[in-house]
Formats: structure tokens, sequence, C-alpha cells
């Protein structure tokens, strides 16, 4: 069984939103109309512990969708057969590519679909993707924004790694001059 969140409207016009626990979403969807709910909008919930600020994906999610969606795209397989395949993968790329083919499905472009997913990226992916949509280069574009993220994760652990030295050289010195200020120089009074 899996968790599907869903937001659904009673006969009254009421806005309701909760979790089902069905086999698929076809089940849930039913088990909506079934309660005389109209369903407006049924994805699998995703459960990680990989998340990022603010219930993000973290970026290596994103990057890895990207990878895998780009080199099917590049096979020349379209866009929503690629999301099949990968929705049918265990674990968060699976929900991931799940939720991402149901909007797909739906009608929306893969732009509007990462837009609201819970795994929106940059507004500057986002119009990345638009335009790989567009001009029909979506593949060159999803390996262009996975080769960008890429080189901006390794820039961003140079850097972190760059100032790790300095902050404890930093810290030692601070407990250093404490020590001195406050045991030695006592001691010369």
């Amino acid at each position: 069984m899996t968790s599907y969140r869903h937001i659904a409207v009673d006969a009254a016009g009421q806005v309701t939103k909760g979790t089902l626990q069905t086999s698929s979403r076809e089940d849930a969807i039913r088990l909506l109309s079934a309660q005389g709910l109209t369903p407006i909008s049924v994805q699998r919930q995703i459960l990680s512990t990989n998340v990022g600020i603010f219930g993000k994906s973290s970026t290596k999610d994103i990057l890895n969708l990207f990878d895998q969606l780009a080199t099917l795209l590049g096979a020349g397989i379209p866009l929503a057969e690629g999301l099949s395949v990968l929705s049918e993968r265990p674990g968060r790329l699976g929900a991931q590519a799940s939720d991402l083919l149901g909007s797909v499905r739906q009608g929306s472009s893969f732009a509007e679909a990462l837009k609201i997913s819970p795994q929106s990226p940059s507004d500057q992916t986002l119009a990345l993707v638009k335009i790989g949509e567009e001009t029909g280069t979506l593949g060159q574009q999803l390996l262009l924004i996975s080769d960008n993220m890429k080189q901006a994760r390794k820039f961003e652990q140079e850097l972190i790694g760059g100032l790790i030295y300095p902050l404890i050289l930093g810290l030692l010195l601070v407990a250093t001059v404490f020590f001195l200020a406050h045991f030695i120089l006592p001691q010369f009074e």
C-alpha cells in the first residue's frame, strides 16, 4: 500500500485534504469518488529522510532525476514513457517521477509539473526546462542543468572545505586568548 495525498471538494463545495492508503492512484480516485468527493489533486506521498530545507528535495535528488530522465530522452524515449519507466524505480526517484507523470498525463507541461511538485527546483531551472520543451531539446537542457548543478555542488563543497581550516584556526585563537586572559594573566597580579 502507498500513501496518497489528496485535495477534494464535497457536494457542499467544501475543500478537504488528507491522505489515503491504497495500491494505486486510480484506486485513491475511485475511493474518493465513492465517498462523494470530487478529487482535485491526488499525488503519491513522498516519505523520505533525505529532504532539504523547507521540505524541498535536496539538490542530489533533483540532479538524479534530471540525469536519468536526460539519458532516457537522449535515447529517443518520449517524456511520458521516460517518467513512467522512472516511476517504477523504488524509493524517492520513483515517487518523484510518479508525481511528475501524473501531472504530465493530466495535460501539464513538464515545467509546470516541476513547478507545482514538492521538489520544485529554482526559477532558473524551470525556465531552462520550459525552453527545452518549447524547442524540442529537453534532453539536452536537462543535461545542461545537471552539469551546472554538479559544478555548483562541487564549488560549494570546495568553498566549505576551504573555510574549515581558517575557522578552526580562528576558534583555536579565541580559545587561546580566553585561556591566557582567564588563567595565566591573573597569576601575575
